[in-house]
């Protein structure tokens, strides 16, 4: 996905502008989401799980790099 090699600025500003208010809704949901009690409760009971999940993942994303960097 991409613009083709015939872009004017308009689209590529255009296009600049539509990632960054996406971007932005996407944190600003976020931030009200974990904002409200209800939620922040549920995440701080499972908050250890989640971080044991997160841990995990980057571990194996680290073994990963390492494993393509020995058998390169």
């Amino acid at each position: 996905m991409g613009l083709g090699n015939g872009s004017d600025g308009a689209l590529i500003a255009l296009s600049t502008a539509t990632c960054i208010a996406i971007g932005f809704a996407n944190y600003a949901l976020y931030a009200l989401a974990f904002s409200l009690p209800r939620i922040m409760g549920g995440y701080q009971r499972v908050r250890r799980w989640v971080d044991a999940v997160v841990a995990g993942l980057f571990a194996i994303a680290g073994l990963g790099l390492i494993r393509s960097a020995v058998f390169r």
